[in-house]
C-alpha cells in the first residue's frame, strides 16, 4: 500500500471516531463501518425518542473532498432523518458550496474538536425508512462487524450475536445451497424475521 494512501485511511478513521465519540457523548447508539447491500456507512448514530421510535442520523465521512462524499450522501437520504457529510475543518467552503442544502456538515479540527458547521434538514418525516433501519440495527447489529459505541453499546455485542446465531441455525440445510434464488430468499426471509417475528 503506497504511504499517502495508508495516511489517508488512517485520517478518515480518525475522523470517524472523532464524529462516532461526539455523538456517543450526547445520548446517541452510535454503529460504525456498517455494511448495508454493497455499501458501508461510516457512521449510524440513533437515539430513542419513545416508544421505540427513533431518530436516525447518519454521516459519511471523508478525509479529502470528493464528487463521491456528494453521491453518498444523496444515496443515503431514503434511510435516514438527517444526514451528514463529516470532513476536516478546513475543507468547510467547499462543503458549504457542494454538498446540498439539506445536507448537514460536520467538521473536525487537527484537536480533534468537533463543530456542526450546518444542521441537516430532516428528511423522511413521514416515511417508516428510518425506523425499520433502526430496528434492523438494534435487532441484527451489522451482523458481527459493527462497532457500537454509546448508552447501549455493550448490550448490543452479545444480544445481536445470539440474535443472529438463533436466526441463522432456524435454517435446514436445503436452505443454505449457494446458488443466487437461495441467497435471495435468505434476504427476504431475513427482512422478513427481522421486521415481522
Amino acid at each position: 500500500m503506497q504511504p499517502d494512501i495508508a495516511m489517508k485511511r488512517r485520517t478518515e478513521k480518525k475522523l470517524v471516531k472523532d464524529i462516532a465519540r461526539y455523538f456517543a457523548e450526547r445520548g446517541y447508539t452510535v454503529f460504525m463501518n456498517v455494511k448495508l447491500l454493497d455499501t458501508e456507512i461510516d457512521i449510524v448514530a440513533i437515539r430513542e425518542i419513545r416508544d421505540s421510535r427513533y431518530i436516525v442520523k447518519i454521516v459519511e465521512v471523508k478525509s479529502l473532498p470528493k464528487v463521491k462524499l456528494i453521491k453518498q450522501v444523496h444515496a443515503r437520504a431514503c434511510i435516514a432523518h438527517y444526514v451528514y457529510a463529516g470532513l476536516p475543518a478546513e475543507y468547510r467552503d467547499w462543503a458549504e458550496k457542494k454538498l446540498p442544502n439539506w445536507c448537514g456538515i460536520i467538521l473536525v479540527k487537527r484537536d480533534g474538536k468537533v463543530i456542526v458547521a450546518r444542521r441537516a434538514q430532516m428528511l423522511n418525516g413521514d416515511s417508516d425508512a428510518p425506523q425499520h433501519f433502526a430496528r434492523l440495527l438494534f435487532s441484527c447489529g451489522n451482523f458481527t462487524s459493527a462497532k457500537v459505541y454509546g448508552p447501549h453499546g455493550e448490550q448490543f455485542g452479545v444480544k445481536i450475536l445470539t440474535r443472529l446465531r438463533s436466526f441463522l441455525s432456524s435454517f435446514s440445510s436445503s436452505d443454505s445451497s449457494p446458488d443466487s434464488s437461495s441467497s435471495s430468499n435468505l434476504s427476504f426471509k431475513v427482512w422478513t424475521y427481522l421486521f415481522v417475528v
